[in-house]
This record gives C-alpha cells, sequence and structure tokens, in this order.
C-alpha cells in the first residue's frame, strides 16, 4: 500500500503536464538592460538581444513577473502573446501582399477603417480618411476608441500586462516580402496581421504613406 501511495502523485503530476502546452511570448529586451525583470521568481529575462524585442516560451497556465523586486504581479498565458514589461501601446495592423502588378485603383484593406490616437496624433488609412480630415469633427476622434478585432486598426492598453496574439506577424519578427497561399485566380491581394509598438506605427506609417497622420490640433472643433 505504501507503494500505491507514493506512486499515486507522480501518476497525477504526469498526466496535469500533459495537459500543458508551451507558448512563444515577447518582451521588451531593451528594457531588461534597465531593470531586471523576473519571471516565477526563478527566470530572469535576458537583455543581451540586439533586437529591442526577444522571445521566451512559458507553459501554459498562471505566472508572475516582478520588476526590480517590486511586487509580484500575476498574468495568465494560454496561447502566445506579448508579455507588456514595459507598459507600451501596440497597434495591429494589416499588411497587404499583392499578385501581380497592383491596380493603383484595386488597393484595399483588411476591417473597417477607423481611427486610432497615438500621443496627441490621429492615424487613419490614407485613401479611405485621409481626405477627409477636414470635415472630420475632432470630437468624432476622441470617441473612435481603440477599434475591435473587426476594425482595420487596433490599439492595446499600455495597462494590459499580457497580450493575447491576435496577429500573423509578431513584434519580434521581420515582415516578410513573400507569403504563400492557395488563392482563386480571381484574387488580387492577401492580408496580414503585424503587430508594432505604438511609436514605431506612427514612424511607419509618415514613412509608407499607408495611413494619415495627423496632429488632434488639425480637426476642426
Amino acid at each position: 500500500m505504501k507503494t500505491i501511495f507514493l506512486a499515486l502523485p507522480v501518476v497525477v503530476s504526469l498526466l496535469i503536464s500533459c495537459g500543458k502546452n508551451k507558448h512563444t511570448v515577447a518582451y521588451n529586451a531593451s528594457f531588461c538592460k534597465e531593470h531586471v525583470v523576473k519571471i516565477d521568481d526563478t527566470l530572469t529575462l535576458q537583455s543581451e538581444s540586439t533586437d529591442r524585442f526577444a522571445k521566451l516560451k512559458l507553459w501554459s497556465g498562471e505566472h508572475t513577473v516582478s520588476i526590480d523586486g517590486g511586487k509580484p504581479q500575476t498574468f495568465d498565458v494560454d496561447k502566445n502573446g506579448i508579455l507588456n514589461i514595459a507598459k507600451e501601446e501596440f497597434v495591429i495592423f494589416p499588411i497587404e501582399f499583392t499578385i501581380g502588378k497592383q491596380h493603383p485603383l484595386l488597393g484595399g484593406t483588411l476591417g473597417m477603417p477607423n481611427w486610432i490616437i497615438i500621443d496627441s496624433f490621429a492615424v487613419g488609412n490614407e485613401r479611405f480618411l485621409g481626405q477627409r480630415v477636414d470635415k472630420t469633427k475632432r470630437d468624432r476622434i476622441l470617441k473612435a476608441g481603440k477599434g475591435t478585432e473587426d476594425s482595420e486598426l487596433q490599439l492595446t492598453e499600455k495597462s494590459q500586462l499580457y497580450i493575447n496574439e491576435a496577429w500573423d506577424i509578431g513584434v519580434a519578427d521581420e515582415t516578410p516580402e513573400t507569403v504563400k497561399e492557395k488563392v482563386s485566380k480571381n484574387t488580387r491581394n492577401v492580408y496580414r496581421k503585424k503587430v508594432l509598438e505604438a511609436k514605431t506605427f506612427l514612424l511607419y506609417s509618415i514613412t509608407t504613406g499607408t495611413y494619415r497622420v495627423a496632429a488632434l490640433s488639425s480637426f476642426p472643433e
């Protein structure tokens, strides 16, 4: 009987472990150069990465994170995502991949075009919203919110400690030049969702010209 008693916890432990999966979690490695960040009070996040963001693997379930010896904060992992240790905003947005030569009048987007606010700037699709800046009331921009899963642009909250993956290309991943996908002969473009830090997305918008970046003060009251 004693042998059976000792074996039971091992069996139970194995069953629990079999039900768990490991997930890829991105984190701000640059933040870790100035702060000591620990996961579950045992794993110290590394800052040696030459990239701004790095990745680690965590088992599904509840975890804790502490910064500079402060009070541990709890977060749950049930899918890939971002551990937002630096309390940043992120933007999830679509990237268009064109099949063949793109016709200038056929360019589209994924989701309902919308405005989001980053710092004191409004950002929206240049083609669909850019020409309406002079006619769009400032109050409407302020009420636009942060977007939803059905919107073209979605802005996360700074206070969100763990951000579940809702994108195809992560913040720590390079955007590929091409993608593979089975499509019908009439398909002209496909989309992939990318996530970037909000301030980096501002620079991306200005550089590519895909999105209009306008100061809130430029919208009529």
